[in-house]
């Protein structure tokens, strides 16, 4: 599995008090009883309104080893109308994130120039046409770019559920690998039962 690499455990905001009246943040948020999510481990506090706020992240400060990496303060971003807003427990470390990181990896002008392609968390906004995820849902995502961060937006189609025998951790592993065979494999080629495949350097990054 690429992800076998040590991981980002991103640990959660507590800064989440600000008013804000950021009109163009068009998501529906995410509201709980009493606004908290109870889990094993304590009360988490969930903001009604992320709008405007800040978030820590992961940065590239320049092209080279790993201490080039460099925690830096950003917007929290908004969900687009199919996306959904992810509080990341756990991010993947792939092959291209460490490319891009030595500056052999040139990031797509569409996407999060910050790094991690993988995620795992919980959904703490929608946007204003998603549908498939309720917030609260615990969820692994392919990302395109951001997921070295306390949140991460995803397209909503981009999401499976945590198994429950799965930790945040081992989740945030899955998807990278698993959309890519599954898009090649079974979608691209259509493998179906009963046949074989050979696999040619599985075990690279």
């Amino acid at each position: 599995m690429t992800s076998a690499a040590r991981r980002y455990i991103l640990n959660k905001t507590e800064n989440d008090k600000q008013k804000d009246d950021h009109d163009d943040f068009v998501i529906r948020t995410c509201h709980f009883s009493r606004s908290i999510i109870r889990r094993a481990g304590g009360v988490l506090t969930v903001s009604q309104d992320l709008a405007g706020k800040e978030m820590r992240a992961i940065s590239i400060r320049e092209p080279g080893a790993p201490e080039v990496l460099q925690e830096v303060s950003v917007p929290i971003p908004e969900p687009r109308e199919s996306e959904v807003l992810i509080r990341v427990h756990a991010a993947g470390v792939n092959r291209p994130d460490i490319l891009q990181r030595r500056g052999m990896y040139p990031v797509p002008t569409d996407a999060d120039p910050l790094p991690g392609l993988e995620v795992a968390g919980d959904v703490v906004a929608t946007g204003a046409s998603a549908s498939r995820w309720q917030c609260g849902d615990r969820v692994m995502a392919l990302c395109h770019g951001g997921g070295y961060a306390e949140y991460c937006r995803v397209d909503e189609n981009h999401c499976l559920p945590v198994p429950a025998n799965l930790s945040m951790i081992e989740a945030a592993a899955i998807p990278e690998t698993f959309f890519t065979v599954w898009y090649n494999v079974f979608m691209r080629a259509g493998l179906g039962a009963g046949e074989s495949i050979l696999v040619h350097g599985g075990s690279s990054g």
